[in-house]
């Protein structure tokens, strides 16, 4: 998660979105809920990786399951259309 971090702002690193979304889903894999709502929010957007709301949503609701309340009112707020 912390690698993309740096990959996302540029922090030591050259600003690489697409390098950041893989980071998030390496950590997402590995049960890092801070991974799982970063590559959701990737996703909603379309930043680093192609834009994919149905993924957002099931990144979100995961991380909502796993005790991240900012991740219960991602759901909420969104427009899922």
């Amino acid at each position: 998660y912390n690698l993309g971090v740096l990959y996302e702002n540029g922090y030591g690193l050259t600003r690489d979105q697409s390098r950041a979304s893989d980071s998030f889903r390496k950590a997402c894999s590995g049960n890092s809920m801070n991974g799982c709502v970063a590559l959701a929010m990737n996703y909603y957007l379309g930043v680093g990786i192609g834009q994919d709301r149905a993924a957002a949503k099931d990144l979100f609701q995961e991380a909502c399951r796993n005790g991240r309340d900012d991740a219960c009112e991602s759901l909420q707020a969104l427009d899922w259309e």
